[in-house]
C-alpha cells in the first residue's frame, strides 16, 4: 500500500498557527509511517501466504477467506481514516473561513476605529483653532479697549492741564490788577498828601502874612 497524505483532527485551541493567526496550522502525517495497524496486516499476510502454500488440506481457501476479511477490515479503517481526514479538512475549511472572516471584521473594525480618532482629532483640531480665534479677538478686543481708556486719559489729562494753564492766567491776571489798583491808591494817597502838604503850607503862609500885616500896624499906631 502506498503512502497516504491527510490531515489529522485538530481542536480550534491546537490549531494555533506559527506566526500568522489567519494561517491554520496543520499537521501532516503519512499512513506508511504512522500505522502500526497496517504493518501488522503486512506481516500476518506473509506469514498465512507461507503456510498456504505448503499445506493441502484446503487451508488456502481458509487464508483466502481470512485475507479477505483482513483486506475489508483494512479498507473499512481506511476509509474511516479518510473520512475523519476529510471531517478535519472540512473543519479547517471552516474554522479558515471564520479566521478569514474574524480577520475581515478585525480589520473593517481597525479602519472603523482609525476614521473614527481621525474624525475625533479633526473635531479637536477645529476646536483648538476655534480657541484661539476666540483668544485672539479677546486680546483685540482688550486692546482696543486699552487704547480708547488711553485716548481718555490723555483728554483728561489735557483738560486738567488746560484748566492749570487757566487758572494761573486768571491768577496773574488778578495779580496785575491788584498790583494796579495798589499803585494807583499809592498815587492817589500821595498826591492827596501833596495837596494837602501844600495847604498846609498856603495855611501857614497866610497866618505869617497876617502877623506881619497886624506888627506893622501896631508900630504905625504908635
Amino acid at each position: 500500500m502506498g503512502s497516504a497524505i491527510f490531515c489529522c483532527r485538530r481542536t480550534d485551541e491546537e490549531m494555533i498557527p506559527y506566526h500568522d493567526k489567519d494561517t491554520p496550522k496543520v499537521v501532516v502525517y503519512s499512513l506508511e509511517v504512522k500505522d502500526e495497524k497496517t504493518k501488522k496486516h503486512k506481516k500476518k499476510k506473509k506469514k498465512k501466504h507461507d503456510h498456504g502454500s505448503s499445506s493441502s488440506d484446503g487451508s488456502s481457501s481458509d487464508y483466502s477467506e481470512e485475507e479477505e476479511r483482513e483486506r475489508w477490515e483494512r479498507e473499512r479503517w481506511e476509509r474511516e481514516r479518510w473520512e475523519t481526514a476529510r471531517e478535519d479538512r472540512e473543519i479547517w475549511e471552516e474554522n479558515k473561513e471564520r479566521w478569514e472572516r474574524e480577520r475581515e471584521e478585525r480589520e473593517e473594525r481597525e479602519k472603523e476605529e482609525e476614521e473614527k480618532e481621525k474624525e475625533e482629532e479633526e473635531k479637536e483640531k477645529e476646536e483648538e483653532e476655534k480657541e484661539k480665534e476666540e483668544e485672539e479677538k479677546e486680546e483685540e478686543e482688550e486692546k482696543e479697549e486699552e487704547e480708547v481708556e488711553q485716548e481718555a486719559a490723555e483728554e483728561v489729562e489735557g483738560d486738567a492741564a488746560e484748566e492749570v494753564e487757566e487758572e494761573a492766567a486768571e491768577e496773574e491776571e488778578e495779580e496785575a490788577a491788584e498790583e494796579e489798583e495798589e499803585a494807583a491808591e499809592e498815587e492817589e494817597e500821595a498826591a492827596e498828601e501833596e495837596e494837602e502838604e501844600a495847604a498846609e503850607e498856603e495855611e501857614e503862609e497866610a497866618e505869617e502874612e497876617e502877623e506881619e500885616e497886624v506888627e506893622e500896624e501896631e508900630e504905625g499906631g504908635d
